[in-house]
């Protein structure tokens, strides 16, 4: 259906009849009437606008982008457009697509807290990690007390190839101290004696994440003779991984809740110990919550790498192999527990970990391969993997992570750094996502050698690739997120995995490269050390952990 259009009088009453069909929501007449008019006036910029609204409202997102952009054709300023075209990309899982655009929407309103943090977000999701840094530089000195934007500042200053771990762990102390925990005061203690320990955990990763899936086998493994446990999710969704965690505990769906009233539901639960698990991680902090604190003891452990800074976190769950005992203490705020194992375990189900032979003998070249979050992806760790690629002869790199990597803003910026430092663009391929756990293992599979990220280091990834056997080669740095690969690598006796520089970490990859049989002897080692060894156990991890909680309490 349309409506004939031909003169500026039929224009103008097509105009109107159009928005008053969306000012009724009627989408569907809208689309049909913006349609028409841009059949016939196709230079109108808020009629491209109108009709990319319309769409989306009714789910066509596919076909909304480009109405946005054309409108951007006719008025490059256009802040409407600009902003239904950001919202729609991010809808789409196209955050990185965002930048140009959002850099636009900047110019038109420099002072704008939205407009900068999201462009902030985006480029640290990019792996744009400096510039990202110095739009949150920006934010903080007008809002200095906002917890998102301190919350994302320094969990992008881990990815850093400019700062070194004196200034990152300086950093968090100082913003720890400057923020909400100031009223930090002594815990009262319960009286433990003949009950059971009322333990929580705060987290909003008690869904299909790295951080969900290695605290679903702790959770499971827990005495519940010992412990009663709490469990309080704070995200806004739930997912079939959520619903395992579910059954571990006294489940509580806190996300909503007001920091008040989490607090409230905290302190009536009578915690004799508070377990936090997020620390700066997805664009929040609860520290305000458990300042004066919610139990006499509060611990950060296991999903963020860096101290909180925070004087009402006591105590950090590590082991000395992630944070050894010199100089690790000067890095973090809290007491450090070095746990007698590696403080993370993982038992991957046995139909998705198969030993598979290192495919050069097969393929003839090297693959290899990395699978971190491309944030992960410094600009020293490309540089180095360009060198590598150049000396390898046919040699091939193969990049995945979910399906971040098919964004082609991000293949442009990783593409430009690896060919600037001497590989060839046709040499690098991304591979999709994988619909199944079990085909991305396979993908893992599919290399030869895994090259870690640096400065931060993989963590769930590295565990993934390792249970396939496939050799990670690490740059250990001095302080955990620069350690967590190394570590696991130091745990199963392959230090001569772990590198000191980028130059012995290019000329290990190189070696190896040039020796097909020490590859396949070391993957299957590797293979059947990881399923052997206490990395694969988290049962042994959970009775490791107990018993350092109950230390914090005195008990024996």
């Amino acid at each position: 259906m349309s409506w004939p259009v031909s003169s500026s009088q039929s224009f103008e009453k097509l105009t109107q009849l159009a928005f008053d069909a969306m000012a009724q929501k009627d989408w569907g007449k809208a689309i049909v009437l913006y349609r028409s008019l841009l059949a016939a006036h196709p230079g109108d910029e808020f009629a491209f606008n109108n009709y990319g609204f319309s769409l989306w409202q009714v789910g066509r997102i596919g076909e909304a982008i480009p109405q946005f952009r054309r409108a951007l054709q006719f008025n490059p300023k256009c802040e409407l457009a600009l902003s239904n075209l950001v919202q729609c990309l991010e809808l789409s899982h196209r955050r990185s697509e965002t930048i140009p655009f959002r850099r636009r929407l900047l110019t038109l309103d420099e002072s704008s807290r939205d407009h900068r943090l999201q462009l902030a977000k985006a480029l640290l999701d990019s792996g744009r990690i400096s510039e990202a840094l110095r739009h949150y530089q920006i934010l903080l000195e007008r809002f200095a007390n906002d917890a998102e934007i301190v919350s994302d500042y320094l969990l992008t200053l881990n990815y850093s190839d400019a700062w070194n771990e004196d200034e990152v762990a300086s950093e968090h102390m100082r913003w720890g101290r400057n923020t909400v925990c100031q009223q930090a005061v002594s815990p009262a203690v319960n009286e433990v004696r003949d009950r059971k320990l009322r333990l929580g955990y705060l987290s909003a990763d008690f869904v299909q994440h790295p951080v969900g899936k290695l605290l679903e086998q702790i959770l499971a493994e827990h005495d519940h003779e010992i412990f009663d446990v709490f469990l309080y999710h704070d995200q806004s969704y739930s997912d079939e991984w959520t619903n395992r965690i579910r059954q571990y505990g006294q489940f509580r769906e806190v996300h909503t809740l007001s920091g008040r009233e989490l607090r409230q539901m905290l302190l009536a639960d009578q915690l004799d110990i508070l377990i936090e698990t997020g620390g700066y991680t997805g664009g929040r902090h609860r520290f305000d919550v458990l300042t004066p604190r919610v139990a006499p003891t509060q611990i950060a452990f296991l999903g963020y790498p860096t101290t909180t800074g925070q004087p009402c976190i006591d105590f950090r769950i590590t082991d000395p192999l992630t944070d050894p005992p010199s100089p690790a203490e000067t890095y973090y705020s809290e007491k450090l527990i070095r746990l007698p194992t590696l403080a993370i375990a993982h038992r991957f189900p046995e139909e998705w970990c198969l030993a598979t032979p290192s495919p050069a003998k097969e393929n003839g070249y090297i693959t290899f391969g990395s699978f971190n979050n491309p944030a992960k992806l410094s600009m020293s760790a490309l540089r180095a993997w360009g060198r590598m690629l150049g000396r390898v002869p046919n040699s091939r790199l193969v990049l995945k992570y979910g399906d971040r990597l098919e964004q082609a803003s991000i293949q442009e910026r990783i593409l430009e750094t690896l060919c600037e430092s001497g590989a060839l663009s046709d040499r690098v391929d991304f591979l999709q996502a994988a619909p199944t756990h079990k085909e991305h293992h396979l993908a893992i599979a599919s290399v030869d050698i895994a090259l870690d990220s640096f400065p931060y280091q993989g963590t769930f990834t590295t565990l993934e690739t390792l249970a396939m056997g496939v050799p990670v080669v690490t740059l250990a740095g001095k302080a955990h997120c620069r350690r967590a690969s190394s570590a696991m690598l130091l745990h199963l006796s392959f230090p001569d995995l772990v590198t000191e520089s980028v130059d012995d970490y290019v000329e290990l990859c190189i070696s190896l490269a040039s020796d097909v049989h020490r590859l396949a002897a070391m993957r299957k080692e590797l293979f059947n050390r990881f399923h052997n060894s206490r990395i694969a156990d988290p049962a042994n991890l959970t009775r490791c952990l107990e018993r350092a909680l109950l230390s914090t309490l005195g008990q024996p």
